[in-house]
């Protein structure tokens, strides 16, 4: 993790770092979910380094927003599936999904309609047809 990275590996380290830290909410993080994580690091295009160096301190990733809205979207809809892999969402899993989206640029008022509708796309197992830009606070 490099001064140098491009904000491509910037954003996909965050990305994973979100994801992590979504999974180390409820206190419990087993061999099954770091292997769960590790897949999801190489399926965002992570080198197996950057999978390891960002599972072992997620907090030396600094948060950037993806600059495409609708990829705002797409990584909130991947933590949405995550909550609900376990058939129960908890509320601190809620809280923190919510604050990202508005650490999103996603407006306050509007986050909770927009993850209504990416919710009841990961239940129907399809992806958001959400225009983004219309829940961005701008």
């Amino acid at each position: 993790m490099g001064w140098f990275d491009s904000r491509d590996t910037k954003e996909k380290r965050s990305r994973f770092k979100n994801m992590i830290n979504l999974a180390l909410i409820d206190g419990h993080f087993d061999d099954e979910e770091r292997a769960f994580l590790q897949n999801q690091g190489i399926n965002l295009g992570l080198s197996i380094r950057d999978v390891e160096a960002v599972l072992n301190h997620p907090e030396r990733v600094e948060f950037v927003v993806p600059k495409d809205p609708d990829e705002r979207i797409g990584h909130l809809h991947e933590l949405v599936i995550m909550m609900l892999v376990d058939g129960s969402i908890k509320q601190e899993e809620m809280d923190f999904v919510q604050t990202l989206a508005v650490a999103m640029g996603f407006r306050p008022s509007a986050v909770p309609q927009m993850l209504e509708m990416i919710f009841e796309s990961a239940r129907e197992k399809a992806k958001p047809t959400i225009d983004a830009v219309e829940f961005l606070d701008v």
